[in-house]
């Protein structure tokens, strides 16, 4: 039995208003789903990003990591200077800067990245091991970046889990550029191992600090 004209038109539009619903639902659950991963991303490079107070001084904020192997901070250093990024393994309990194991320049002014990776720990070895990479991530004016590794670091004899301290978490910290500026402490938490001489003391140490004129 055929349709008449009057149902075929009826029941095309209400397959097309059916339509028109789900489409419109779909669309608008995917802007929503949009929106919200820009907001989050937003959200996290702001985050990240240092609140720079003055281009003459040094400011540093940690980043956000979700890898606990992997200490991360962004460095901004004012032009005109050249600064070391400093390592030292022993008198880390010292109020006083210890002497320094290893020392690289920054190559570059401007924002750079630190990074300290615990690689004991992201090849499968002991927590107390103690094998640390760190390295420096500057921009190039290509658009790309350029990674030196500035120290590898074994803290042979250190048979303890290590106490971290680490410098300006979810905030900006600025100093002068004659100031030192210590990113990361690791120590024995525990009874000290040369109790009678702190500058044995064993550890990590990570600074950045002004080279001479």
């Amino acid at each position: 039995m055929a349709r008449s004209p009057d149902r075929a038109r009826k029941w095309r539009w209400s397959f097309s208003l059916l339509t028109l619903f789900l489409a419109t639902g779909l669309l608008l659950a995917v802007i929503s789903h949009v929106r919200t991963s820009l907001r989050l991303e937003d959200y996290r490079k702001k985050s990240d990003a240092i609140e720079l107070q003055s281009p003459r001084r040094i400011h540093v904020r940690r980043m956000n990591q979700t890898n606990n192997l992997v200490w991360r901070w962004r460095v901004f250093l004012p032009e005109g200077y050249h600064f070391f990024l400093n390592v030292a393994t022993k008198g880390i309990s010292d109020d006083k800067l210890p002497e320094i194991d290893t020392r690289r320049m920054f190559d570059a002014h401007g924002e750079v990245i630190v990074d300290v990776f615990a690689t004991d720990m992201i090849n499968g070895g002991s927590p107390y091991d103690h094998h640390y990479v760190v390295t420096i991530m500057s921009y190039s004016s290509g658009g790309g970046s350029v990674t030196t590794t500035a120290a590898r670091v074994d803290l042979a004899g250190s048979k303890y889990l290590l106490a971290y301290e680490e410098t300006a978490i979810n905030r900006t910290l600025s100093f002068a550029p004659d100031e030192p500026v210590i990113l990361f402490r690791a120590k024995n938490p525990g009874p000290p191992q040369s109790p009678n001489d702190p500058s044995a003391e064993p550890g990590l140490l990570i600074w950045i600090n002004q080279a001479e004129p």
